[in-house]
């Protein structure tokens, strides 16, 4: 599997695409055990807000903590900058 720095050298725009889950499906699911939330903000962001609920692994560390993600479940990446977490979504599909 290649590097999170070599990906993220690689990653365009339009490589990475949008998919998009609603909250009442990811609440439907997440309530259900069929999805885990993925938080890849940076630490400096969750220092301001905290979700109190998902994983918190941000994208930085990603590639180290591989580990901790469930394999059995959906995966929701949450970021408020959308390139951030298709980056992360092209990753963790690789």
């Amino acid at each position: 599997m290649e590097n999170l720095e070599t990906l993220l050298k690689q990653a365009v725009p339009d490589s990475m695409g949008k998919v998009r889950i609603s909250a009442d499906d990811f609440l439907e699911q997440w309530q259900a055990g069929k999805c885990e939330l993925l938080d890849i903000r940076i630490n400096a962001e969750t220092r301001v807000w905290k979700m109190g609920f998902g994983l918190a692994i941000p994208a930085d560390e990603l590639s180290e903590r591989l580990e901790e993600l469930p394999r059995d479940k959906l995966l929701v990446v949450a970021c408020p900058q959308s390139d951030r977490s298709g980056i992360a979504r092209s990753y963790l599909a690789a």
